[in-house]
This record gives C-alpha cells, sequence and structure tokens, in this order.
C-alpha cells in the first residue's frame, strides 16, 4: 500500500535553500562562502529579504525571485498542500498556527480507485533513511550502496558533490518487511576513501524528515513572516498541490484522484523522479519508464487531466551548470509540462531544526511550487493552467533549441516570468480584454502643448500583458515633438492694399489679414488639430480646431523702428470613445513678440505661444479585479504651461513691397 502523508499550509515563500533524498547533516563551515559574499552585499542595499538563510544558497538568486521579494511579493496568503512523508509542525521556520491539520498517512485504495486517509502511520517496517558520518573525498564515481536483512526491496544510492565528497545517500526503494538490515557502501575502486555510515532509521523512527524538508524550500519563513494553517483536510482549496514523491508503476495512482483538483484550478506540481530514465514509451508502455503520478496525464484515457483550468507541471533536476542530474528522469513525452530547477547539494531544514544537503527532483520540485504561488499572489485572477504555461513559456531555454526529450521547456525563470509577455495594452473601457496596444498609440504635439500634455497620468499608466497582468507604463515616451509649429513668423506674407495672404508650407496652413494703417494689423489663421497634436489609440482625440489671431502695430521714427505683436488662440477638441483622455476644456493661448531695428538691422524678444487656461481629465487606469474589471483613476490634469521658453534674436531685414524676409540668429533661454 502506498502511503503519504498531507499537510495544508498557507505558504509564504522563502525560497532557503533545498532538500532531497539521502540527506547528511550540513558542516558547520561547508556553506560559509555564500553567507560572506551575501553579507557584504546585503550590507550595501536595504532590501529586506536578503537575510543569513537566503545567503546560504545562490539558487535563489540563479533562479531571479529577486524580482518578486524586492517588490514585497512573499506568496502571502496562497495555499500549497505538501503531499509528503510528514511535515514538523514545530520547525523554526515553518511557524504554523493551531489551526493546521497533519494527517499520518494516506492510503491508495486501488479498489475504489480513491485516497483514504488514515491515522496508522507510515510503517516501521520500511527503511526511511540512511546518514552520513563523514562522506570522505576524492570520489569520481559514487561508492555503491548495499542494504541486506530480512525485509526485500530496499535500495539506495550515494550522491556526490562536485568535490568528490558523498552529500548524501538517497532511498530510491523504502521496500518492506524490515526488522534489521545490514547497510554496507564500497569505499574502493572510486577514487576516494573516507566514507561511513552514521546510521539508518526505519520509517515510524523519522517520518517527517522529507516532508520538512520539501516544506522548508517552498515555505521557510525567512525569520519575516508567520504561516498560517488550513484546515479543511481535503486537497480542494489548496491552488498549488506539491507532490515530491513517486513510483516507475503506474497502477497506483489514476486520474480520478487528481481530476477534481485540476478541473477546479488547483495546480498539480510533481516531482518527474530519480530513476535516471527518458519516459519514452518502450512496447508502448510507460511502465517502468516513468514515474508516476508525474506520467500519468500520458497514459492512455487521461488526457483530460490537462484540459481543466488547473496546470499539471513535471519538475526535473539540474546541478549548478544546468545540466541534467544524472539522477533525474527526463522530460520524454511529459516534456510540454516539464520544466527544471536545481535539485543536487540543497541546503534545507529538516526535523530537530538541523540543516541538510540532499539531492533528488524532490527537492526540485518545491522551488517550482514555491515560485508559482509568488505568481499567485501578485497576479490572483490567472488559473492554474496559465500560471502554469507562463513559467513554461518563460523558462531559460537548455538543451536542443525549444521543447526537447531531456529538458522540456528548460530552467524555471522566476525574472523572465514577472515580465510582460506579448503585446501590452491599456484598456479605456470596462475590461483588460479591451485594451489597445501600446505601440498602436502616439501623440505628436508641438511645442505649444507638449509641456502640459507630459501629465502624471500618463506616467502612471498600468499597462496589460497577454495574460491580463498589470504593469505599470510611463506613456509620454509615446508623445514625440512635431518641430513645425505654428507661429505668425512662419508665413510667406503678400500684400494686396489692405489685405494680406499668407502661406505656411510646413504646417500646410494659410493667414488672412487686414492692415488697418500704415502701423496696425490684424491676422487670422486656422488649424484642424489641437496647437498642431494630433494623436492615435488610447491618445486619440475627435473634432480638433484650433483658431489663431493677432494684432501688430508697428512704430517708426526716421531710422528707428519698433515693431510689436500678441499672438492668441483658441484650441477646441473632444474625446475619443477608446481614449484615455476622457473630456478636454477648451484651451487658451498667448504669446507675443518686440522687435526694435535701426535702419534694417534688429534684435528681438519673443514669449512663444502656451496654454494659459483649460485642462483635460485623464481616465487611467491603475489595475484591475479578479473578474478582469480594470480599476481607474479620474484625475483633472491643468493644462497651462508655465515653463515656457523666451527667444532671443539678432536679425537683418529684407523687404519690398510684398514682402519682408529675416536673416539673422536666434537662441532660446
Amino acid at each position: 500500500m502506498f502511503r503519504i502523508l498531507l499537510l495544508f499550509l498557507a505558504i509564504l515563500l522563502s525560497g532557503c535553500g533545498g532538500g532531497g533524498g539521502g540527506p547528511t547533516p550540513l558542516p558547520p563551515s561547508s556553506s560559509q562562502s555564500h553567507v560572506d559574499s551575501c553579507e557584504l552585499y546585503k550590507n550595501r542595499n536595504s532590501e529586506k529579504y536578503l537575510t543569513n538563510e537566503y545567503c546560504r544558497s545562490s539558487n535563489l538568486a540563479r533562479l531571479g525571485v529577486s524580482t518578486a521579494y524586492s517588490n514585497g511579493y512573499t506568496g502571502s496568503g496562497v495555499t500549497i498542500a505538501i503531499l509528503d512523508s510528514g511535515v514538523n509542525l514545530n520547525s523554526n521556520d515553518l511557524a504554523v498556527d493551531s489551526n493546521s491539520i497533519s494527517y499520518t498517512g494516506i492510503n491508495y485504495d486501488t479498489t475504489n480507485d480513491t485516497l483514504v486517509y488514515t491515522s496508522s502511520g507510515v510503517t516501521n517496517d520500511q527503511i526511511n533513511r540512511i546518514a552520513l558520518s563523514n562522506g570522505g573525498s576524492g570520489y569520481t564515481t559514487a561508492p555503491t550502496v548495499t542494504i541486506s536483512g530480512d525485509g526485500t526491496g530496499a535500495e539506495a544510492i550515494a550522491l556526490l558533490d562536485d568535490n568528490g565528497h558523498v552529500s548524501g545517500i538517497y532511498m530510491t526503494e523504502r521496500g518492506s518487511g524490515y526488522t534489521n538490515a545490514t547497510i554496507t557502501i564500497d569505499d574502493s575502486g572510486t577514487g576516494g576513501s573516507g566514507v561511513s555510515i552514521d546510521g539508518f532509521y526505519f520509517g515510524a523512527d523519522d517520518d517527517f524528515y522529507h516532508g520538512t524538508s520539501v516544506a522548508s524550500i517552498a515555505a521557510a519563513e525567512k525569520d519575516q513572516t508567520d504561516l498560517s494553517g488550513y484546515d479543511d483536510g481535503t486537497i480542494q482549496g489548496a491552488q498549488i498541490i506539491n507532490m515530491s514523491l513517486g513510483t516507475t508503476s503506474s497502477s497506483v495512482f489514476s486520474k480520478n484522484s487528481f481530476l477534481n483538483a485540476v478541473n477546479n484550478n488547483s495546480m498539480i506540481v510533481v516531482a518527474a523522479g530519480n530513476d535516471g530514465l527518458d519516459c519514452l514509451p518502450v512496447n508502448d508502455s510507460l511502465n517502468g519508464q516513468c514515474d508516476f503520478p508525474a506520467a500519468l496525464p500520458w497514459l492512455d484515457g487521461n488526457s483530460d487531466l490537462l484540459d481543466g483550468d488547473g496546470g499539471w507541471v513535471v519538475v526535473g533536476s539540474v546541478d549548478k551548470n544546468d545540466n541534467i542530474s544524472y539522477f533525474s528522469n527526463r522530460a520524454g513525452v511529459t516534456k510540454n509540462n516539464y520544466i527544471v530547477a536545481p535539485g543536487e547539494n540543497i541546503l534545507t531544514q529538516t526535523v530537530g531544526d538541523a540543516f541538510i544537503v540532499g539531492s533528488g527532483t524532490s527537492f526540485a520540485t518545491p522551488y517550482v511550487s514555491g515560485a508559482m504561488a509568488l505568481m499567485i499572489e501578485k497576479y490572483p485572477h490567472l488559473t492554474g493552467k496559465e500560471v502554469a504555461q507562463i513559467f513554461f513559456d518563460t523558462a531559460k531555454d537548455l538543451g536542443e533549441p525549444g521543447i526537447d526529450d531531456v529538458y522540456g521547456n528548460g530552467l524555471i525563470d522566476v525574472y523572465a516570468a514577472f515580465a510582460p509577455i506579448g503585446t501590452l495594452g491599456v484598456s479605456s473601457t470596462n475590461k483588460v480584454s479591451n485594451s489597445i496596444p501600446i505601440s498602436s498609440s502616439t501623440l505628436k504635439t508641438t511645442s505649444i502643448l507638449a509641456a502640459s500634455i507630459k501629465s502624471s497620468s500618463l506616467q502612471n499608466a498600468v499597462a496589460f500583458d497577454d495574460y491580463g497582468r498589470g504593469f505599470n507604463v510611463d506613456l509620454t515616451s509615446s508623445i514625440y515633438l512635431d518641430q513645425n509649429r505654428f507661429s505668425f513668423d512662419n508665413f510667406f506674407t503678400f500684400n494686396y492694399g489692405n489685405l494680406l495672404l499668407g502661406l505656411d508650407q510646413y504646417n500646410q496652413s494659410i493667414m488672412a489679414g487686414y492692415k488697418f494703417s500704415k502701423n496696425a494689423k490684424i491676422m487670422f489663421s486656422y488649424d484642424n488639430t489641437l496647437f498642431g497634436t494630433e494623436g492615435e489609440g488610447l491618445l486619440s482625440l475627435d473634432n480638433m480646431n484650433t483658431f489663431y489671431s493677432a494684432y501688430q502695430y508697428t512704430l517708426k521714427q526716421d531710422s528707428f523702428k519698433i515693431e510689436g505683436r500678441i499672438s492668441s488662440g483658441v484650441g477646441l477638441a473632444s474625446s475619443s470613445p477608446n481614449s484615455m483622455i476622457c473630456s478636454i476644456d477648451t484651451l487658451y493661448a498667448l504669446g507675443g513678440n518686440i522687435k526694435a531695428f535701426y535702419k534694417n538691422i534688429g534684435i528681438g524678444y519673443k514669449i512663444p505661444m502656451t496654454i494659459v487656461h483649460g485642462s483635460m481629465m485623464m481616465h487611467t487606469p491603475t489595475g484591475r479585479t479578479i473578474n478582469g474589471d480594470v480599476l481607474y483613476s479620474d484625475t483633472t490634469e491643468n493644462m497651462v504651461n508655465s515653463n515656457y521658453k523666451r527667444n532671443y534674436s539678432l536679425f537683418y531685414e529684407l523687404k519690398d513691397n510684398f514682402m519682408n524676409f529675416y536673416i539673422g540668429y536666434h537662441f532660446i533661454a
């Protein structure tokens, strides 16, 4: 009978190291170099998550989880079900409250095809763990572990680290029927020496070490925040179900054990297994070729496990160089749902608040579960399948290009998973699904309006990616300045009696005027933009009209002449249906200049036309609800610009009876 133990935890991801099969106590000095370097880094930063525990392992930085931690996300409120050998509820780093329930065993009833909770515990006749007193050194190949006794089926392998040290012994099979056993480990012919066994434990003597280690990878608190319990007593309600367990026989599990969970938005995150198998069919069978339940959906008749809102994730192990671990089952038929994480020489906590180092896909799996908890906390609207697919899509590609039979989707990359995927868009309606791509939204403006329209609302909008996840964006990058701005100085003027006509070939506009006397004239112009401003997409405007006028007076005496002009503009526009600019007042602009001449040489001072009155209302998306409704902030932005530039000039005037030309130099201050 297959026995495991269930514990529900509402977890807060810490990711403080990891674990696997066959742990050994960690020597006090073995992780010191990581702590020292991280302490130096922590002293230069104010990030609260950079605790000693975070720094004991480089794997969290390697997977990019700081992108979530630094923004305050810890996995708070997300429920992970740890289906494992048991969890030590009194662990210092797994501070759970009194409402938590621990079931001492789960039996699989093959007759009724159900999971049955029991209180009998793990039986005493299985070999649970082998401990080392000394891992030796200098090994080039792992020593052989042999188990003999009055029971059957117990098997174990020794795990080597990069320094030729035996870091642990992993139980591949616990066997049954043992009351005594003899464990021997080969110390010859492997290039090393010094390995010795401290002892071994039967099942009930050390029930909780594996589950505690797995839980501490996904949920150790980093001495910052407590965990809360979940007492429903079933796997329903858990957003993530971590299963660091498995067997090569497909008969132990069936889809009915999991179908309800995946159809109700739960993610099954399951270890690929430690048998070094390719997980490819032999003689049309997966039995003995894969671990289960990891490969359960790929058995005939089980494909509906992949059809629900929940996700199915198979996790393999890689070493520190991103090479597939020799013990890890490969992706094979599970490759589209397969991802890898660090699983060798993982530092984690076990019973008695001791730290151990172990290896196995068991310990790679909770890295993935914890990362997914971060994603669910930040984006609770995502389904389990969407969360899984995001991590598949953003995984670091390893092995053959693309999804392959060894690494599947590749190495989990939390940093990439938290970045936008697809096209970022902003919604001006009430649904995320109606988002308009930022790339299709532009605003061409001129100096008259440019400084006014770069509002704080545009700098603090929220855009949504293909998964409806919100990201802060600065839409002022969609605004660009058109240098061909309006000015009455831009017109080539023709005089016909008292009538004036002008053409601005750059802005494609005309001017008409009337000369009252030798000294005074008035001019008018029109533009079908808003002071030269035109928008598309999220920044579009409709019914744009701008009316310009100017009054100019000239005072002349002998060789001296003074010429002054006051210009004004009135701009009208209305909002477009999909624009963030939901309303805009009538805008008023003023400007002026004065020129002083001695004969044909002159100097000038100009205040460019700028907005002096008016406002607009921005309808800015700031977030979303779980059901896809967009949250907005409506703000009124004052369009008055007090930071305009003055223009100083020195020029030479050429004139005849019809037009004037100016050649000169000007600068802006």
